[in-house]
């Protein structure tokens, strides 16, 4: 366990611990998952990390390069290092000299850089009028891109005010959609209320600006997670791409859509695209590992979840997806323990309940009880547009009970259910792949291709 020992406070302090230069660590942080926390405070608020973190996170990764940063360091009172969004250079250049100008030059950049990006074919530059409400909105981008639960709170929080003073900022439109995505996964917003903000959010986007691409792309999230139209989404990811292919989180989200219809092929070369334009990005790592597992590879899909833990222990998706994959090879005590580490830093009361009653039923081998815990844990998160039994089918698979599961599988034949979540239809396939009756009512479920 940590004690205040421990604990370095600051870029410079972390960097010496490290023996690398301020740019470097906080490169590192952005690229490679080092594991830094955040104070509340807003854009003056302090970082401080861990030494057993950062211990284990150079321990976990392969030999790092030279510090090529070095010759080039910036001294002390150097700007904070802004998060790159898939833009070119020049760009971030500019939003370099936003962060370290002082208030009037701020304003002028501001002013400067919205007129001449209004002309641009690249929406996703263009600030707010408003100088203070464009430096306001960097940093809460800045906020957005640090996945935390305190961040994406902030980062929402601004957003909202934001996109109230100025209703027709199309991107401050797009980025709150971003959060209430990002905050679904990350933070404590659950999906009954986070799927109708970020529809009402990015369609404000399109209708202030069709061809904004983060705008599609969080319209296409929807289409797929929300309303089950596969066709749909993918031709938003497409489009968005046509608009913007160099942005990292278009091809992630687009590559977890393909990896959970079943087109493994496409779904690999997105997740590289992705990584090539977010190299070391911990959502990327997480998401791919749950594409291995849809695919099948339990072992390969666990280890790199473990990595990830290891070297960020408080991102709540990670025992998410191993809650999941010790589910499916029938392992409740293993799918108990990692959705207590789930509802431990997801901070969702609901969560924490349903683990907490999950623990007492798996402790007194209780099936029936777990089950009918399951059962409603899977009615009250299916928040869905068009909702069907594929959760349920998958915990009833993976408690054993075949009755159970027959009586779902035919009642989605009868209502001619299409099931695109692949993992949990390989899994359930795996557990009962000499039960005939099982696998051609599951065959019949399988959704038909993006394409």
């Amino acid at each position: 366990m940590a004690t205040h020992h421990d604990r370095i406070e600051g870029w410079k302090a972390i960097g010496a611990y490290l023996g690398r230069e301020r740019s470097t660590v906080i490169r590192w942080y952005k690229e490679r998952g080092l594991p830094v926390h955040a104070m509340p405070g807003g854009k003056t608020r302090r970082v401080y990390a861990l030494k057993p973190e950062l211990d284990a996170w150079r321990t976990a990764l392969p030999p790092i390069e030279p510090d090529a940063d070095a010759a080039l360091a910036p001294g002390p009172s150097a700007a904070p290092v802004l998060p790159d969004f898939g833009l070119p250079p020049q760009a971030q250049g500019r939003r370099w000299l936003l962060a370290s100008a002082c208030v009037a030059i701020v304003a002028a950049l501001a002013l400067g850089l919205a007129f001449a990006l209004s002309r641009a074919p690249d929406r996703t530059q263009a600030l707010p009028r408003d100088p203070a409400l464009a430096q306001r909105f960097i940093t809460a981008r800045d906020d957005l891109a640090r996945r935390d639960a305190l961040s994406l709170e902030e980062a929402t929080t601004q957003l909202q005010a934001i996109t109230r003073t100025e209703p027709d900022f199309a991107l401050g439109q797009a980025s709150l959609a971003d959060a209430y995505i990002l905050g679904r996964e990350f933070g404590s917003i659950d999906d009954a209320e986070a799927f109708p903000k970020i529809d009402r959010a990015a369609r404000r986007a399109l209708a202030l600006d069709p061809d904004l691409a983060s705008a599609h792309r969080a319209a296409a999230f929807v289409d797929y997670w929300w309303r089950g139209d596969g066709r749909a989404a993918a031709s938003g990811f497409r489009r968005a791409l046509a608009l913007d292919d160099r942005d990292g989180f278009t091809h992630l989200w687009f590559a977890n859509i393909l990896a959970d219809n079943g087109d493994a092929a496409a779904a690999v070369r997105e997740f590289a695209a992705a990584k090539r334009y977010q190299p070391g990005a911990p959502s990327i790592r997480i998401d791919e590992a749950w594409a291995i597992w849809s695919a099948g590879d339990d072992t390969r899909a666990t280890h790199l979840l473990t990595q990830v833990a290891q070297q960020q222990p408080t991102l709540a998706a990670t025992y998410d997806c191993l809650s999941f994959i010790a589910l499916g090879r029938g392992d409740l005590a293993g799918y108990s323990r990692e959705l207590q580490q789930r509802a431990r830093f997801k901070n969702e009361a609901a969560l924490s309940a349903y683990a907490q009653a999950v623990a007492r039923s798996v402790a007194a081998r209780d099936i029936d009880g777990l089950a009918l815990l399951m059962m409603e844990r899977a009615r009250t998160a299916d928040s869905g547009n068009r909702p069907d039994l594929s959760l349920e089918a998958f915990f009833e698979s993976a408690l054993g009970r075949r009755s159970a599961l027959l009586t779902l599988l035919r009642q989605a034949e009868s209502r001619r259910e299409s099931w695109q979540g692949a993992g949990l239809r390989l899994h359930i396939a795996r557990r009962w792949r000499d039960d005939r009756e099982v696998l051609d009512l599951l065959r019949r479920r399988a959704p038909p291709p993006l394409t």
